[in-house]
């Protein structure tokens, strides 16, 4: 595992702030991120665009029509567990 200590400045002041899309990336692989963060190298695929096109959806309406069927989207407000707890 690489030495991550060297990353923090010796003054201990804070740096810039960091995205979480980098920080997602950096702790995937670090040299993704590094491809997408610093030299801005980024190739959509067959999954990213699936991901893209889902939330398009996602943040759609909540219902619409498709050749004549209504399609319903609910929004879980509450976590699941709540939901598949028994009575008591």
């Amino acid at each position: 595992m690489p030495e991550y200590d060297s990353i923090i400045p010796e003054d201990g002041e804070p740096g810039e702030p960091v995205l979480l899309s980098a920080l997602n990336h950096f702790l995937y692989c670090d040299r993704r991120c590094a491809l997408i963060h610093v030299e801005g190298v980024y190739n959509e695929n067959a999954f990213t665009v699936e991901g893209q096109l889902g939330h398009q959806t996602a943040d759609g309406p909540d219902f619409e029509t498709r050749q004549g069927v209504r399609v319903v989207r609910v929004r879980l407000r509450t976590p699941q567990r709540c939901i598949m707890s028994p009575p008591h």
